[in-house]
């Protein structure tokens, strides 16, 4: 039994041996494991799925080489997707230790991005230089990932290579094989000494003797000296976390993170102001870079209205602050989200809602939506960096149903001029009332008020024209709508328009039998899970039709 006890442990220990020698000159005394190199065949961009970065506790390593410039990136998937549409590229899926991979090629027309990868705003790590160049990961399993290694001058294939580190993994290495290295040197040494002695004259007396002589030789304490490194092995092991995979699911993104913010309102009030500039002299091209829906409608129309009164004013810069931003999470493009804050233009300074835009990942935010609300009115949005078990910061379907059936009535009044709980005493009510007065002044009659939603993209998606977000305690709706009415003048009196480039611009100059006023509305409601709905403001503006 001793002798067979003597076996196991030789094996052992030469196993041991050899692994944690193999391992230690494996990942050297930096603890970094490499994957053999991956050189491709495409001489365009490479990316990476979420699944071949869901890692939790890793630490990697990637560096990639080719002709010229390369870079190389992490970003969130729905980014990356975005930015590479439409570009041909190799999609890798799978990287096993080996340095094997399962990749396949996309489909695409363009051989690289709109955008050089350097100038993009949307990694969340990033590295590009001349050769060689790397970037370090510290992965955690919590947000999706996808990584891209481009070419930025030059072409040919690109060669990857991935490192892993393992914290403490020499130390641990060097340790078993010391630990199992001692191990063998005093089996040999009992077994030595156990063939010198004289009196192992049978099998039954060779097996006793091996015994004594095992522990004449001192081996249950030699054992107990070897188990330090074991133990030591053992210690550090447990407090390094060791790399594992997670699950991953369909990658979502949060609109924009606190983190983002900043730089976006900062490059809309840059755009906002050349714009506004080249507005003052009767140019309103640039405006089609700042804003969309509503709000380009009221900037081409105050543009025109300049231009034609030859009213031209000197420009004053405008700054948007945001104070609250309820950021809702997409599994793609286009995103949008709400905004509260202010609106500062020379010795002015209003309140407002926002509603931002954006087409891609490398678009610029554009606003869509805007209405005066008083500060101390508007809700606390939900934190986008939320715990688990924390409501989501998009809203329910229940709340996108009370948002449209407040649309409803909202639609209901301005139309017919039925008032309602909802409206009475709100800036509807008082829209409605601008709408009304033309008519009362000249005993004229106002017809049924057209009342359409207005989505971003110019056309009457109620889905889209609606924007809702969760808050703390429900949710607000931002709602835009393009409006038609019609003044018909009594039988047998006649109509006109009281400012002539009113009349001019929208090609109703003279007598009429009846005047057509187009525009825009915007409603911000409050939609609290406890008691009603309350409108919180709105914003009206006359359009070029």
């Amino acid at each position: 039994m001793r002798r067979l006890l003597v076996i196991i442990t030789t094996v052992l220990a030469s196993v041991a041996l050899v692994a944690g020698v193999a391992v230690a000159g494996l990942v050297g005394p930096d603890d970094w494991a490499s994957v053999p190199g991956i050189t491709t065949t495409a001489d365009g961009p490479v990316s990476t799925t979420p699944t071949v970065l869901a890692l939790r506790d890793a630490r990697l390593r990637i560096t990639v080489d080719g002709p010229g410039e390369v870079f190389v990136g992490t970003a969130n998937p729905v980014d990356v997707e975005s930015y590479l549409a439409g570009v041909r590229r190799l999609s890798v899926d799978e990287l096993k230790p080996s340095g094997a991979t399962h990749a396949v090629i996309v489909p695409g027309d363009a051989r690289a991005p709109q955008v050089s990868p350097p100038d993009a705003t949307f990694w969340l790590s990033r590295a590009h230089g001349s050769g060689s160049t790397s970037i370090d990961l510290q992965l955690d399993g919590v947000a999706p990932l996808s990584l891209v290694a481009m070419p930025v001058t030059g072409d040919g294939p690109l060669t990857m290579s991935v490192a892993l580190r393992v914290p403490h993994a020499f130390a641990v290495a060097a340790g078993t094989a010391g630990a199992a290295l001692v191990v063998l040197v005093l089996v040999a040494l009992a077994r030595r000494r156990a063939r010198r002695d004289p009196s192992a004259s049978s099998g039954a007396a060779s097996s006793a003797t091996v015994g004594d002589d095992v522990r004449r030789a001192g081996v249950p304490s030699a054992l107990r000296a070897a188990s330090i490194p074991v133990v030591v092995t053992a210690a550090l092991t447990g407090c390094a976390a060791v790399p594992s995979r997670v699950p991953t699911a369909d990658p979502q993104r949060v609109s924009i993170t606190q983190r983002e913010l900043g730089a976006a309102v900062s490059s809309y009030n840059d755009r906002n102001n050349k714009a506004i500039a080249r507005a003052a002299a009767g140019d309103a091209t640039l405006w089609a870079g700042v804003d969309l829906g509503a709000v380009l409608r009221e900037d081409e129309y105050d543009t025109a209205y300049a231009r034609a009164a030859r009213s031209h004013k000197k420009a004053q810069k405008t700054t948007v602050r945001v104070d609250r931003a309820f950021a809702p999470s997409f599994s793609s493009y286009p995103m949008w989200f709400v905004a509260s804050g202010t609106m500062s233009s020379g010795t002015t300074s209003d309140d407002h809602v926002w509603v931002f835009e954006r087409a891609s990942a490398v678009a610029p935010w554009r606003m869509s939506a805007s209405a005066d609300v008083r500060a101390g009115d508007v809700p606390t949005p939900v934190p986008t960096d939320r715990p688990s078990g924390a409501r989501p910061s998009t809203a329910t379907d229940a709340e996108v149903a009370a948002a449209k059936d407040a649309s409803d009535v909202v639609r209901d009044f301005v139309r017919t001029g039925v008032s309602s709980k909802l409206v009475a005493g709100t800036d509807v009510a008082d829209f409605r009332a601008t709408l009304e007065k033309p008519a009362k002044a000249t005993d004229s009659y106002l017809a049924p008020v057209q009342l359409d939603p207005l989505a971003s993209d110019g056309t009457q998606d109620a889905a889209t024209a609606t924007r809702v977000v969760p808050t703390a305690d429900g949710a607000l709706a931002v709602t835009t709508y393009s409006y038609v009415a019609m003044i018909d003048a009594d039988y047998g009196r006649v109509l006109s328009l009281g400012d002539p480039v009113v009349a001019k611009l929208t090609h109703q100059t003279g007598d009429l039998d009846a005047v057509v006023i187009h525009g825009v509305l915007t409603v911000v409601t409050r939609l609290p899970h406890e008691g009603s709905a309350k409108i919180l403001g709105a914003s009206w503006s006359t359009t070029l039709g």
